[in-house]
């Protein structure tokens, strides 16, 4: 009897760490756009997953061009689908990024399109 109630306290609590947690994932480059430095980047590497319905539908890497500091790569997140057949390597575009943390960095537009 003891046992069923620990095992059930345990099943909500790791249910409720999970929703919090997808939750605060889904929000990061909402954090990233609302609080970043906007600069100008350069698509360095483009992987673009063969499952159409996957979450992560590409991998991009762009190197960043900051205004005071060194240049550094990251992953770019927050790219609209509409424009994943669009982008190239060596295509400028404008993201935002923290400060604390330079690993991703969030889609703002696309500057050169040919």
């Amino acid at each position: 009897m003891g046992f069923g109630i620990y095992f059930f306290t345990f099943s909500a609590l790791l249910y409720v760490y999970s929703k919090f947690y997808a939750q605060r994932r889904r929000n990061r480059g909402r954090h990233i756009r609302r609080f970043g430095i906007e600069t100008e980047g350069t698509i360095l590497f483009i992987d673009i997953s063969e499952k159409p319905q996957s979450r992560q539908s590409a991998k991009i890497q762009i190197q960043i061009e900051p205004v005071q500091g060194r240049n550094f790569v990251a992953e770019l997140i927050g790219i609209p689908r509409t424009l994943m057949n669009s982008v190239k390597v060596g295509d400028k575009v404008r993201v935002k990024y923290l400060a604390k943390n330079q690993r991703e960095v969030a889609f703002i537009t696309l500057m050169n399109q040919s």
